[in-house]
């Protein structure tokens, strides 16, 4: 009897537009092409448009198609934000009184430590 293997994450599937471009990479790099080429295009001083256009054009191309270490740009933009401003340091409080489960149990009138 062949042993067959079980198929892991079917619920991950997505669907590619092109080849193997799904739809939120081609909205990425869709979007900041069409930003980077209305900048381009615009009347700003040369100093300031290519620089800033080129930019724009590499943050979409990165951010469609790069992946790093198995996940897209997107999700590591949101993981840097979420360690930036969530707090990182802890600050302990001494309640007056003991938790429940800690406190030690009494069974026949003699304290017992469980």
């Amino acid at each position: 009897m062949e042993q067959h293997a079980v198929p892991q994450h079917i619920a991950a599937f997505q669907f590619k537009l092109f080849g193997n471009l799904t739809p939120k990479q081609f909205l990425f790099v869709g979007s900041f092409g069409m930003l980077g080429f209305l900048i381009f295009v615009s009347p700003l001083p040369a100093l300031i448009k290519f620089p800033l256009s080129l930019t724009l054009f590499a943050i979409g191309l990165v951010s469609g198609l790069v992946p790093i270490q198995g996940r897209s740009f997107d999700k590591w933009l949101i993981a840097f934000f979420r360690a930036v401003f969530s707090p990182t340091q802890r600050i302990w409080r001494r309640e007056e009184e003991l938790p429940l489960f800690l406190q030690p149990a009494v069974i026949g009138g003699q304290k017992v430590a469980l």
